[in-house]
């Protein structure tokens, strides 16, 4: 006999059936029927708790890029779905496969200006793969097939399902989908590599400290996953390490989100963040995972404010990551960063190294 459920458990059940085991969220009135559902899910599908949304998507986009699997990001309605924006199309211009969930208000106020009502079809349109809205309990297993067909094949890229209150609430027969065709959509298996050389080769002149950095960590352990979100172009030499960053679209703020998507996807394995001090602060909240969950990340903070243009006041970084109970240090003498680096890599807990 089939038993009717309620579309929020259709779409949990819709996810497990795809093997997610991870979604990048932050709760909201029009997705807290899902989030209710998860709760019974727990151990089987993990929800990690971001600061903002922005926060939910590049560590999505983190995790999908560690893990060469679709990442997943959950998001309510209104400033929550407009929030993911710059994401969507980071993840676009860089192929990497996203399902992204956003609530959506009731059917019948579709259109009538609802409290934290938008348009989301209308929005994401142009920085997706495919954008579908579900105002339909029966209508959940499929998109959600689709959704993973459409983000993962071809020239992968992000997707968005907009669900309204009523199609989570609503009840309807759970059926396993899976989609390997879809008659209207013909993914080229073939993409030729866009290569931005800019982003590869640096000047050949002296190398500064980022470059530095870089060939120290490239250097020091072949099983290490960097993530990078700097101004400067760098030279990266052929590497068996996976290396994450915001190529095309040069995301500020990408990096620290996208370290810890990385550390979800791959736990075993050390995550260093190389980031700059104006992009460790465009995100810097996302500090908060880390000491939640006691997640371990080496972050490697360039304080290159000397060669900007403009007078740039920053905070006391060590500060703040005591605030947030990370170890933390400040170096001056570019002489022992490679000793300093080495111990920061072989500690057990996030480390924040500020380098001047």
């Amino acid at each position: 006999m089939n038993t009717m459920q309620a579309g929020s458990e259709i779409l949990i059940r819709s996810l497990l059936h795809h093997h997610v085991n991870t979604i990048f969220g932050y709760p909201g009135s029009c997705v807290m029927s899902i989030l209710d559902c998860l709760y019974d899910y727990k151990g089987h599908l993990d929800h990690i708790l971001v600061r903002h949304e922005q926060g939910a998507i590049h560590a999505a986009q983190g995790y999908a890029q560690a893990s060469k699997r679709v990442g997943v990001a959950m998001v309510t309605s209104g400033p929550a779905a407009t929030n993911i924006v710059t994401g969507l199309a980071d993840a676009m211009a860089d192929s990497t496969p996203l399902v992204v969930i956003t609530g959506q208000v009731y059917s019948h106020l579709l259109g009538s200006d609802a409290f934290q009502e938008v348009d989301v079809i209308g929005i994401t349109n142009s920085t997706t793969k495919w954008v579908c809205q579900i105002r339909s309990a029966n209508e959940i297993a499929s998109a959600v097939a689709h959704a993973f067909y459409i983000a993962s094949s071809g020239r992968s890229g992000p997707v968005v399902l907009d669900i309204t209150k009523d199609a989570q609430v609503d009840k309807a027969v759970y059926s396993d989908q899976k989609v390997n065709y879809i008659r209207s959509y013909s993914p080229n298996l073939y993409i030729e590599p866009w290569v931005n050389v800019d982003a590869l080769f640096s000047s050949q002149k002296d190398k500064n400290k980022v470059d530095h950095i870089i060939d120290i960590l490239q250097n020091i352990e072949e099983d290490l996953i960097l993530v990078l979100d700097i101004e400067h172009q760098v030279e990266l030499v052929s590497s068996q390490q996976k290396v994450i960053k915001s190529t095309n679209f040069k995301t500020k703020g990408f990096g620290l989100p996208a370290a810890i998507g990385a550390k979800y996807a791959s736990p075993n394995q050390t995550v260093c963040l190389v980031v700059g001090v104006e992009e460790f602060q465009a995100t810097i909240q996302e500090l908060g995972i880390i000491i939640q969950a006691s997640i371990d990340i080496k972050i490697f903070l360039v304080n290159n404010c000397e060669q900007t243009p403009f007078e740039v006041l920053h905070p006391d970084f060590l500060q703040i990551a005591h605030a947030y109970n990370i170890e933390a240090k400040t170096v001056f003498d570019s002489g022992n960063l490679l000793e300093e680096i080495h111990k920061v890599v072989n500690t057990k807990e996030t480390y924040l190294l500020e380098i001047k």
